[in-house]
């Protein structure tokens, strides 16, 4: 199934400010389940803190030690308050990341749905072909992925670091050698992190599965090359510029650390942080309904380009066949020339 021809004349990334502009609710319903995804995970994280710090035991000598004031003596009773701690927190970390993962998983997959179903009706396209299977196995590999990446980076730092020895020390060489590697996973985790965030227009639109869906993004990025890269590099530049302006923004509060309370303070940071988030939701869904109205342009072939061309009927002559006796007639010398009458 394809879009019909809507924005043939239109520039995409037009087409997706001009779909966040026209229906608002599109971009509410992106920051709705993130955003509700991310407090769910910051009560979960909070909770567990507060639960792993209830399980410490305090001794009136380190309440003293704390409360001296002197660096050393403070260091010393942090120490001894979470000595012997270490395996509890890896098990809270494991059981807090897995069910973050899940969550997740589930919450991204419902809510990609709603999403990527108002875009295909914003577009005309009102037969959506969900499979939700296909959209826990798209996030489920994007979680993985993310892992992978965080795997990635920590073996970058580890391989990094044989290039220097005790005896002969090259932090350098060890920051240029980790640099390159870290990029290099950095730039593989994009790659695939943006067809698998694609993916799920196709699971709309075709009801592919996890790999047709894949496969389907990656000839999409191949034959839309072009118009594709345009409209990431300008909502790349826009989130860019959102975040280092959100940046400039939260400085001022800052600066004024010493004059305002602490409390309006957090307060004018955590709306700066709030308002950064919601910008980078709108820009995100902005880019994916210029996907959209990439391939609802004709320039997607994921359909047409497996399928066989249609043959085109023959077009048949008006004109009588030519007669075999009078077909060397018009050659002279060939025939003889016509009797006279009578």
């Amino acid at each position: 199934m394809r879009y019909p021809a809507l924005v043939t004349h239109r520039s995409p990334t037009f087409e997706g400010f001009r779909a966040v502009f026209r229906w608002p609710a599109l971009a509410l319903a992106e920051i709705a389940w993130r955003w509700t995804f991310g407090a769910a995970a910051l009560c979960l994280l909070i909770s567990a803190v507060l639960e792993y710090l209830d399980t410490l035991t305090v001794t009136s000598g380190e309440q003293l030690f704390l409360h001296s004031r002197q660096p050393f003596l403070v260091v010393q009773a942090i120490t001894q308050i979470f000595r012997g701690s270490g395996p509890r927190v890896v098990a809270a970390a494991l059981i807090v990341l897995l069910t973050l993962a899940l969550s997740w998983i589930l919450t991204a997959s419902f809510g990609r749905a709603a999403t990527v179903t108002a875009l295909l009706e914003y577009f005309g396209d009102s037969e959506s072909k969900w499979e939700l299977s296909s959209l826990l196995g798209l996030h489920f590999l994007r979680v993985a992925l993310a892992f992978a990446g965080v795997i990635g980076i920590v073996g970058a730092a580890i391989v990094a670091g044989f290039a220097s020895s005790p005896a002969d020390p090259r932090p350098g060489f060890v920051l240029l050698i980790f640099l390159a590697l870290a990029s290099l996973v950095g730039l593989l985790w994009s790659t695939l992190n943006w067809h698998l965030s694609v993916a799920p227009l196709f699971v709309g639109r075709d009801g592919q599965d996890t790999l047709g869906a894949i496969a389907a993004s990656v000839h999409f990025a191949r034959s839309n090359a072009s118009p594709v890269f345009w409209s990431s590099t300008v909502f790349g530049l826009l989130h860019l510029l959102a975040f280092i302006a959100a940046s400039i923004a939260a400085l001022g509060p800052m600066a004024l650390a010493g004059i305002l309370p602490r409390g309006i303070i957090a307060i004018a940071i955590t709306l700066i942080t709030l308002i950064y988030f919601a910008l980078a939701d709108l820009l995100y869904i902005g880019r994916l309904a210029a996907y959209a109205a990439i391939a609802n342009s004709g320039g997607d072939l994921v359909n047409s380009a497996s399928a066989p061309p249609t043959p085109q009927p023959v077009s048949q002559s008006a004109s009588p066949a030519p007669d075999d006796d009078n077909i060397l007639s018009d050659i002279p010398g060939l025939l003889p020339p016509p009797e006279p009458a009578g």
